[in-house]
């Protein structure tokens, strides 16, 4: 990840999909990230996406951990919620 030294592997991560109830079939995907501070953070938990918009959208270029340069690499975010 850019020129921090600091690689996507120190940083705890994991996603998946969550079974919504009463439902057979619907699932919801997410991303965790793990505070860079986690031993005094607490949980946040950001909702995003819609009909028209991804929730990759805020993820690469709101408030996730990294974002995407122009040259396609991945930056650290400065003003990440994980911080």
């Amino acid at each position: 990840l850019g020129d921090s030294g600091s690689s996507i592997q120190d940083l705890g991560h994991h996603a998946g999909y969550y079974p919504l109830p009463h439902s057979h079939a619907a699932r919801m995907f997410y991303f965790f990230f793990e505070s860079r501070n986690s031993a005094n953070d607490p949980v946040v938990i950001w909702f995003t996406g819609g009909p028209g918009c991804s929730g990759s959208l805020a993820l690469f270029y709101e408030n996730g951990p990294f974002h995407i340069a122009n040259n396609l690499s991945l930056v650290w975010n400065d003003y990440g919620w994980d911080q």
